[in-house]
């Protein structure tokens, strides 16, 4: 009895195990539930500063990553030199008066035109400045615009180059028998990248530069006070000295240095809106380091002005309807007619 109960146990656990081996036998065959897939992310690494290195071998495109030449036709980057034009300029019934000067090395050329109303209904003037390489590969334009004709009308004035600089001015004249007008302030361009900057000044009579370009010099004051000035265009120092004239001074300009810049010459106008039979004028020579002064012309009824100083033993002047004229730099003496 004993040993068929244990039998049937034995059975009964056989058949448990089997059906346990059969149902694993299904679940192993039923696939796993689908898992959409996440996006791959993606890696942005923070930017870095790129490191750049210096050769002292140029890079065989050297000239492709050079920075292209000013345009030919740019105009300064200046707030003292607005561009004013309004039209192009017609100049009939116009006077036109056309000056120009090259630069010591001969590369640039500075053409001004100034065309003024001679009479009729018209009220306006114009004026252009232009600075260009004569390769024409460069053209700056400093001044392009029609103005009121009035009193108080200005010109523009050209003074003169130092090495890469262009030097101009804005000019005053008054009325009636002002002899030499007024610069109101000094400009210069930068032949390089065309910007403008203004030197400033007092407004003053006759600004010339020295032949290095390093200072300027001209003359300033009322004419109970009237002065010259030497500035210097590098540091803005002044020096400046009374002009010593008599009573009768009306005015004075011209100023001209001599080739080695040592000294200056000018001319001064005595009474200049006397009488024809009063008016007088003398030439004044102004030691450049000392500021000392020698007239060496005095009260001329001949009307002498200084025009040059192209050698060191004389000065060219000019007559009143009379030609031109060779002065002796140290005596005065008149000694000879000049060119022209």
């Amino acid at each position: 009895m004993m040993i068929r109960v244990r039998f049937l146990l034995f059975v009964v656990i056989g058949l448990a195990l089997l059906l346990a081996a059969c149902q694993g036998s299904e679940a192993a065959s039923v696939p796993p539930p689908t898992i959409p897939a996440l996006p791959s992310a993606t890696f942005s690494p923070e930017p870095t500063a790129v490191q750049q290195s210096v050769s002292d071998t140029p890079p065989p495109t050297a000239a492709a990553t050079q920075p292209p030449p000013p345009s030919p036709t740019a105009t300064p980057t200046s707030t003292e030199v607005p561009d004013t034009s309004t039209s192009t300029p017609v100049y009939t019934d116009l006077e036109v008066i056309t000056q120009t000067s090259t630069s010591p090395d001969g590369l640039w050329m500075a053409e001004l035109i100034e065309a003024y109303p001679t009479g009729g209904q018209l009220s306006d003037y114009y004026q252009s400045l232009t600075v260009r390489r004569l390769d024409d590969s460069v053209v700056w334009t400093l001044v392009d615009s029609w103005s009121l004709w009035a009193l108080g009308a200005t010109s523009t004035r050209i003074i003169g180059w130092s090495p890469g600089v262009f030097y101009f001015s804005e000019h005053a004249t008054a009325d009636g028998c002002d002899l030499f007008g007024a610069d109101l302030n000094l400009r210069r361009l930068r032949l390089d990248d065309g910007s403008v900057s203004e030197t400033p000044i007092q407004a003053g009579s006759g600004v010339s530069l020295s032949p290095d370009a390093a200072f300027a010099a001209y003359l300033t004051g009322d004419r109970s006070m009237p002065e010259i000035v030497i500035h210097d265009l590098v540091t803005d120092e002044l020096r400046s000295a009374a002009l010593g004239v008599g009573e009768d001074y009306w005015e004075a300009g011209d100023v001209v240095w001599a080739p080695d810049g040592s000294a200056l010459m000018l001319t001064v106008d005595h009474n200049g809106c006397g009488p024809p039979e009063d008016t007088a004028r003398s030439i004044v020579r102004v030691d450049v380091a000392s500021l000392e002064q020698q007239t060496l012309i005095d009260h001329s009824d001949r009307l002498f002005r200084t025009r040059s100083w192209p050698e060191m033993d004389r000065v060219l002047l000019s007559e009143r309807d009379n030609g031109s004229w060779w002065m002796d730099a140290a005596t005065g003496e008149v000694i000879g007619p000049g060119p022209g």
